[in-house]
């Protein structure tokens, strides 16, 4: 099986680019946000535009920033549950890779894939952003295009299951598309008339409570006693 997993309030516990902009950045930000919400422009604008109206920072006030980002309390041990059944577990986000990656080493979390857009911090406290999973032909005009994203990974795994886990507007398109999700409340909203199979959840331990439950799942102790 593969799992594609979005990041931010799914993972985490709340919008680590809204968080780090409420800290960081002038009330400009707010502006920006509003013509994204009234679909007036993409998320790949939004970031770009919202990335220049942070102030100059350096590399201990990101880290102090990201350090005290919050992950679902239930996630690691899911985590060790995928890893356990020989999973593949793929982030897919349009948030940025310099923030993913820096929450989940932290929590001893190392995905098989990262998907998302790149931030580089430079030498004079700058954020530069860029985009390569960017399309223009983007539904969902999100700044990572994850129907494209999820669908190549795919056609290179064409013999595995596969499940999508997310929780609002940027999953929308890809998750319609899934055959398995797993949706939090805004989305699972979006989804229910869609024909996908769809299970809500609140946490990673409800995840795990469905997963564990199935016969898909992988006996351990009766493998473990195999190879002995």
């Amino acid at each position: 099986m593969i799992i594609f997993c979005d990041f931010d309030g799914t993972i985490t516990m709340e919008d680590v680019i809204d968080k780090f902009l409420e800290v960081f950045a002038s009330e400009e930000y707010i502006k920006i946000e509003q013509l994204w919400q009234e679909g007036k422009i993409g998320s790949r604008e939004c970031l770009s535009r919202q990335m220049k109206t942070v102030r100059r920072i350096n590399e201990l006030e990101l880290r102090r920033f990201l350090d005290g980002i919050k992950i679902d309390p239930y996630f690691r041990e899911f985590y060790r549950f995928v890893k356990l059944q020989g999973w593949k577990l793929c982030i897919v986000s349009d948030g940025f890779d310099l923030f993913i990656r820096h929450i989940l080493k932290s929590h001893g979390i190392v995905p098989d894939k990262i998907i998302c857009s790149e931030l580089k911090l430079n030498h004079r406290g700058d954020l530069i952003p860029s985009f390569p999973y960017y399309r223009k032909d983007c539904d969902s005009k999100n700044a990572t295009c994850k129907c494209y994203a999820v669908f190549s990974e795919l056609e290179q795994e064409n013999d595995l299951d596969s499940v999508y886990i997310g929780d609002g507007r940027s999953d929308l398109c890809v998750a319609s598309k899934m055959e398995r999700v797993f949706a939090k409340e805004k989305l699972f909203d979006c989804l229910v008339d869609t024909g996908v199979k769809l299970h809500r959840f609140a946490d990673f331990g409800d995840v795990l409570q469905i997963l564990t439950s199935e016969e898909v799942v992988i006996d351990v102790k009766r493998r473990r006693n195999s190879q002995a």
